[in-house]
Parts: structure tokens; C-alpha cells; sequence
């Protein structure tokens, strides 16, 4: 199925933002959403949405952090953006830890919010090509032979050839071949295409060995192929430093 056309939904009860976001939108010439309330949107949450959204934090009621904590719950993986005239960073930083991407406070000028709406849409446009990518890997996986898999699986992992050569009991140059045929069938033409088959892996590997998820990473054969908003935004756009510093900054 294919995803909708890249949008900015907006979840916010003051007209102001919506105007505002709805400026914004324009400006980037993308489409956009209004809802009124987390309950709207949630009532009509797609999967298939892409883009971002722009939710309007409210801390004293706690309303925003128990919407994001629903989306989570719901396998969501917009990128978010917080925005909000009295966010402070206690709240920010739950907000960074419930998934947020981005937390703009009271000084934000259009200018940032331009830019933070421009950065989540690229971002989620990654995360979908990216799970396109290890949809793909996981189907060319299934054509590899036994000992294809098995070189395939210890190079990217990080064995040296000579290695790999005296556990199988072959020669160096059969090692070269299987490993050359093993990326022609899982047409591993790039780096990033490596990394993920470095990842997809390393998954695997830990799995069958423990039978639990690799610590710290989303399986990549999950059934959907997603990760939360959580691990893309500890994964695709920490800058350094815990989620309190970074919500200091933002906050700034």
C-alpha cells in the first residue's frame, strides 16, 4: 500500500496556531490537516499518513503527553513537532521521551516552525525509505543458500574472509564468490544497503541465539517493517547529549 501525499496535520483547539501552521504549509507547498482535538485525529489515524504533525502542548492538563503516549501505543510514526506558549522543559523533555521530534517554545518565530516542519517531512520520508529498503532485503534473504546466508552473516558482522574461510573449511576465494553472490541476490549496491543488512543481521543472529530482540533495536523483521517514533528520533536526529539537554536547547 502506498502512503498519502506528504501533509502537515495539525492537532490544536487555538485558531491562531492553525492559521499560523496553515501558513506554513502553504509556504512549503504541502498539503495540510486540521483537527480540533487528539480525539479527532485519533478517530481517524491512518498508518498510510505521511508528512508530520504539529501538535499544540498544553502542560497543565497533561492532554498533549497522553495523546503521544496513545500514538505510540499505536504503532505511530510521524514525526511530531510540540509547539506551545508555555512549555517548559520538564514537559519537553517527556515529550522528546514520548516520541517528539522537535519542541518549540513561546520564542519560535515562523522561521523555526518553517524549518522544523521542513526537517520532520524529510525525516519521515527517510524512515519510509528506509522500511522500503528492509522489505525488500527481507524477501531477497529468503533466495540465499545456506551457505551464502552464513558468509553473508559473518562479514557484515564484522569476520575477517580468512576467518570465515577456516569455520566453513573453504578456501579464501570461495568465501569471495559466495559473498559476491550473496549481494548479488540481495542486490546490496551502496552503503546504507550494507548497513541495514549489517543490522538486519546482527538482529537475527541475537534472536536465534537468546530468542529475545536484539537490546536496543526495533527487530527489522517485524511484520510491518516500522520502528516507534522514539527509537527514529533516538536513531535519526539526536544531536548529542540526553533528552534534557536538548530540550534546554530547544527551549532557548
Amino acid at each position: 500500500m502506498q502512503a498519502t501525499a506528504p501533509t502537515l496535520f495539525v492537532v490544536s483547539g487555538d485558531p491562531a496556531t492553525r492559521t499560523n501552521a496553515a501558513s506554513q504549509a502553504r509556504k512549503l507547498t504541502i498539503r495540510h490537516r486540521v483537527f480540533l482535538s487528539a480525539g479527532d485525529f485519533l478517530n481517524g489515524y491512518d498508518l498510510l499518513w505521511s508528512g508530520c504533525l504539529l501538535l499544540d502542548l498544553h502542560p497543565a492538563t497533561n492532554d498533549g503527553l497522553d495523546f503521544l503516549r496513545r500514538l505510540s501505543s499505536r504503532g505511530n510514526t510521524l514525526p511530531v513537532i510540540c509547539v506551545g506558549v508555555s512549555i517548559d522543559v520538564a514537559t519537553a523533555v517527556q515529550a522528546m521521551r514520548l516520541g517528539a521530534l522537535t519542541v518549540l517554545g513561546v520564542s519560535a518565530d515562523d522561521v523555526q516552525l518553517a524549518d522544523a516542519v521542513r526537517r520532520a517531512c524529510a525525516f519521515d520520508q527517510r524512515q519510509r525509505d528506509d522500511r522500503a529498503r528492509r522489505g525488500r532485503l527481507r524477501q531477497r534473504i529468503q533466495f540465499l543458500t545456506p551457505r551464502e546466508r552464513k558468509v553473508a552473516e559473518s562479514i557484515v558482522t564484522g569476520k575477517p574472509g580468512r576467518v570465515v574461510a577456516e569455520e566453513l573449511n573453504v578456501s579464501q576465494a570461495e568465501v569471495d564468490r559466495l559473498w559476491s553472490e550473496a549481494c548479488k541476490t540481495l542486490e546490496v549496491g551502496s552503503a546504507k544497503d550494507l548497513s541495514l543488512l549489517a543490522a538486519h543481521m546482527q538482529t537475527c543472529i541475537y534472536a536465534w541465539e537468546t530468542g529475545r530482540s536484539f537490546p536496543g533495536h526495533t527487530p527489522l523483521d517485524a511484520s510491518d517493517g516500522t520502528i516507534s517514533a522514539a527509537h527514529a528520533d533516538a536513531a535519526g536526529d539526536a544531536t548529542g547529549g540526553d533528552a534534557h539537554s536538548r530540550a534546554e536547547s530547544l527551549l532557548e
